[in-house]
């Protein structure tokens, strides 16, 4: 797993208090907030809030709640399930996903509250806020 504070270009760290400030009554349960922060390979850094309430689906589709490009980006790539544990990953894809550097395909993995993921083209990292 990538140092929490680290970016991926090697430049300063990204500080979570610069780039958003959250209501702590936003944050509350049911629902979880996520940063998401997604470098495509040859572009620059984006960077994210999403609410998650039950599952996060990732792919290529305009319908996903994380929309990624790339040839190797499957329509519905992979799945989040936000739990009492931090997060689940389940790969869905034919192409596969690395997460924390390890191959997923097919396979669900428990993540706890970082996870930083490999889909297709694009490198995500994900923290969980609440």
């Amino acid at each position: 797993m990538a140092d929490s504070g680290s970016s991926y270009n090697g430049s300063e760290s990204i500080e979570l208090a610069s780039v958003l400030r959250l209501d702590k009554e936003l944050c509350s349960a049911p629902s979880v907030w996520l940063l998401v922060e997604v470098k495509p390979y040859g572009q620059p850094l984006y960077i994210s809030v999403l609410r998650v309430e039950h599952v996060l689906v990732l792919g290529r589709d305009p319908s996903c709640g994380l929309v990624l490009e790339g040839s190797l980006v499957s329509r519905r790539h992979a799945l989040l399930r936000e739990n009492e544990s931090g997060m689940e990953i389940e790969d869905i894809s034919k192409h596969g996903t690395l997460v924390d550097g390890q191959p997923l395909q097919g396979e669900r993995v428990q993540a706890g509250n970082e996870a930083m993921l490999v889909v297709g083209g694009n490198r995500v990292r994900l923290r969980r806020l609440g």
